[in-house]
C-alpha cells in the first residue's frame, strides 16, 4: 500500500505540474497474512461513541473491564475502559508517552484498512500499564473512541448531508455481469458481502449525480471545455462502478439489487462563488477521492476472489484519475479566484495540519504537500470579468 500511496502522491504532482514531492517513506496496514475475499464496510456516519471492552492487537472489542497494572495496583476499568495490546510485544515495554505514541500509532496503522476493524478506535486516554498479567505482550487499560471513516469517493452532498437512493430488490438493470465465486462462503459471510457491495454501489450511484452537479457548478464560472468533459467521463465511469457494485451484491444477496429513487430537492443547490467550490472540490474531490483509489487498492490487495479483484482494479485505477481531474479543477478555481479563495484554502491546510481524521497516511502525505505545493506554485491571476461574476 505504500507503494501505491507513492504512485498516487506522483501522480497528483504531475497532473498538476508540481515540482516532485519528495517525502519519507510511510507504512500502512496490510492484510497480516489472511485470505480476504473482501473486507467489510466502514461506516461512513462519522460520530464519537466510546468503546466499552478489551481491545486487542487485532483490534477486537471484548468485554473485560477490571486488569492489573505492572505495579501490582488495581486498575479498575470505568466505563469506555479497554485492553490495547502493543503488536511485536517490544522488550522492555514502552510507559507514559513512548506508549501513547505507539498505541496510537498501532490503531492508525489499522484505521478503515483492517479487514477485522469496521471503524476507527481513536486512543483518548491511556489509564496504565503495561499489565503484570500479561509478561508476553504489552497491555494498557485505556480508554478509546470510535470514529466513523471517511466516505471513499465524491459524495453527494445536499445542505451538507450525505445523500444516496434507497437499495431495492428484483431490478437487474443496474447489474453488470460479474459472477463471483460462493462456493467458499458460507450464508453469513454472503449476506455481509451483499451488504457491503450494496452501500458501495449506492456511494457509486449518487457519485454519478455529484459529478453532474461538479460539471455544471464548473460551467457557470466559465470552466474550460477540459474539465467540464472530465466531470462527465467521471460520471460515466462511476455508472460502471454502480453497476459493477450491484451485480456483486445480487450474486452474494441471491436476488437482484439496484438504486431506488434518488431524493434530490427540486431545487438543486449549487455553489455560488470560487471560494465555496475551491472548498466543496478539496474536500468532496481531491480528498475523498484519493481515499477513495487507496481504499479500493487495500481491499484489492486482500481480495482473492477474481470478479472481486477485477472490479477493484478498475475502481483503484478511475478514482485515481477522480482525483487528478479533482486536483486540476481545484488548481484552476485557484487561478481564476480572487484573494479569498487563497485564504480559504490556506485555512484548510492550517485544519488538516492540526486535524488529520482517521485517515492521516492519505492528508498527511497526499493531500497536504500537494496544497502546500499548489498554494506556493499558483499565482492568482489578475481580477476578470470571470473572476468576479457571481452566478445567479
Amino acid at each position: 500500500m505504500s507503494r501505491f500511496r507513492r504512485i498516487l502522491r506522483s501522480r497528483l504532482a504531475l497532473a498538476l505540474g508540481l515540482p516532485a514531492l519528495t517525502l519519507p517513506a510511510f507504512a500502512v496496514g496490510a492484510c497480516g497474512g489472511k485470505t480476504v475475499i473482501d473486507p467489510p464496510i466502514s461506516s461512513g456516519a462519522g460520530g464519537a461513541t466510546t468503546a466499552v471492552g478489551t481491545t486487542t492487537a487485532s483490534g477486537q472489542v471484548g468485554t473485560s473491564t477490571t486488569v492489573s497494572s505492572s505495579s501490582g495496583n488495581s486498575c479498575t476499568g470505568t466505563e469506555g475502559s479497554a485492553v490495547l495490546c502493543l503488536d511485536g510485544a517490544p522488550n522492555p515495554c514502552p510507559e507514559g508517552d513512548p506508549a501513547s505514541q505507539a498505541l496510537v500509532k498501532q490503531l492508525q496503522l489499522a484505521c478503515c484498512v483492517d479487514p477485522d476493524r469496521p471503524s476507527c478506535f481513536l486512543l483518548k486516554e491511556l489509564h496504565c500499564g503495561p499489565m503484570a498479567q500479561s509478561p508476553e505482550k504489552c497491555c494498557y487499560a485505556v480508554t478509546t473512541q470510535i470514529e466513523g471513516c471517511a466516505i471513499p469517493g465524491r459524495p453527494l452532498v445536499v445542505d451538507g448531508a450525505v445523500v444516496t437512493a434507497t437499495a431495492v430488490c428484483g431490478d437487474d438493470a443496474w447489474c453488470s455481469e460479474w459472477m463471483p465465486d460462493l462456493s467458499i462462503l458460507d450464508s453469513a459471510q454472503r449476506a455481509q458481502l451483499a451488504e457491503r457491495w450494496t452501500a458501495d454501489g449506492l456511494l457509486e450511484h449518487a457519485s454519478v449525480a455529484s459529478f453532474s452537479r461538479m460539471a455544471i457548478a464548473l460551467m457557470t464560472f466559465g470552466a474550460p471545455p477540459s474539465l467540464v468533459d472530465g466531470c462527465h467521463r467521471a460520471a460515466r465511469q462511476e455508472i460502471g462502478h454502480a453497476r459493477d457494485a450491484f451485480a456483486l451484491a445480487s450474486v452474494y444477496a441471491g436476488e437482484a439489487r439496484g438504486p431506488g429513487r434518488l431524493p434530490l430537492p427540486a431545487n438543486l443547490p449549487l455553489p455560488n462563488s470560487f471560494e465555496t467550490l475551491a472548498i466543496e472540490t478539496l474536500r468532496e474531490g481531491c480528498i475523498n477521492e484519493a481515499i477513495a483509489a487507496i481504499d479500493a487498492a487495500a481491499r484489492l490487495a486482500c481480495a482473492t476472489d477474481p470478479a472481486v479483484r477485477a472490479v477493484l482494479t478498475r475502481v483503484a485505477e478511475e478514482e485515481s484519475e477522480h482525483a487528478e481531474l479533482a486536483w486540476r479543477c481545484l488548481r484552476w478555481l485557484l487561478e481564476q479566484g480572487d484573494a479569498s479563495v487563497r485564504r480559504a484554502l490556506d485555512a484548510e491546510l492550517v485544519n488538516l495540519k492540526r486535524h488529520n481524521g482517521n485517515d492521516p497516511e492519505t492528508l498527511s502525505q497526499i493531500v497536504v504537500p500537494c496544497l502546500e505545493s499548489l498554494l506556493d506554485t499558483v499565482t492568482p491571476a489578475e481580477p476578470t470579468a470571470i473572476s468576479q461574476a457571481t452566478p445567479a
